[in-house]
């Protein structure tokens, strides 16, 4: 279950194309919509017409001028401890810079400067593994790109396939593809009323393309409504507490 988490949260977390493959000098977004925020949504497991919680993942975004702060803060309600996960990244074009992450079995951090350098350390066995990579190209780290899609260009027919670095001993190091693979408008009926949405469907080469997410972002504001996420028959859903 341990594993089956982890891999559901790092493509927490998209469909292989010949288009273009997009990264941070090249991608378009709109930065003026990243505000200072912190949300909390309650991840659920669901079975039939049931749900069964998880725990609950709270965000905190800190932007300036030059950089953008992501904090995810992942509470499981059988875990002894929380996972933490820091990412930044350039306010321009989300360029990555740092990505640290810890929880009860390992801590990892990494480097972003003309190249990649970090660790990986296993609490259980004390195994430190030292990470130093040249990566070519133009990419994103695999933490950002579900907080990118936020603020991308949506419209129905849109599609896009971007590049991320991902640093996993225990499966794949390097450059990885992700496939925004379709974005439709849908309604959705919350406690303050119904609203119009982006529904986005994306994969990524993190989980081999075998996990689907289901982004649902609020048109006007951008703000993530809930995601829903589909493996191996098994489907959850993240989703704030006014859903």
């Amino acid at each position: 279950m341990k594993q089956f988490v982890s891999v559901l949260f790092l493509s927490v977390l998209f469909f292989q194309s010949n288009a273009q493959v997009n990264g941070p000098s090249n991608i378009t977004f709109d930065s003026s919509m990243i505000k200072n925020e912190e949300y909390t949504l309650t991840w659920y497991m669901l079975q039939d017409t049931l749900k069964h919680e998880m725990g609950k993942v709270t965000t905190r975004i800190l932007k300036d001028e030059d950089e953008i702060l992501f904090i995810t803060n992942v509470k499981m309600q059988r875990a002894t401890s929380p996972w933490i996960d820091s990412t930044i990244v350039k306010t321009k074009d989300f360029a990555p810079i740092y990505h640290a992450s810890q929880n009860q079995n390992r801590d990892m951090a990494m480097h972003y400067n003309k190249g990649v350098k970090g660790f990986y350390l296993d609490k259980k066995t004390k195994q430190k593994i030292e990470l130093d990579e040249s990566p070519t190209g133009s990419y994103f780290d695999s933490s950002s790109y579900p907080y990118l899609i936020r603020w991308l260009p949506l419209e129905e027919g849109y599609h896009k396939t971007i590049q991320i670095f991902d640093f996993n001993p225990n499966a794949k190091t390097g450059l990885l593809k992700v496939d925004i693979k379709e974005v439709s408008e849908v309604e959705l009926s919350l406690k303050k009323g119904n609203t119009r949405a982006w529904k986005v469907y994306v994969t990524d080469e993190i989980s081999n393309n075998q996990v689907n997410n289901y982004y649902y972002i609020d048109q006007h504001t951008r703000e993530l409504i809930k995601h829903e996420i589909e493996v191996s028959g098994r489907k959850m859903v993240m989703e704030k507490s006014d859903f």
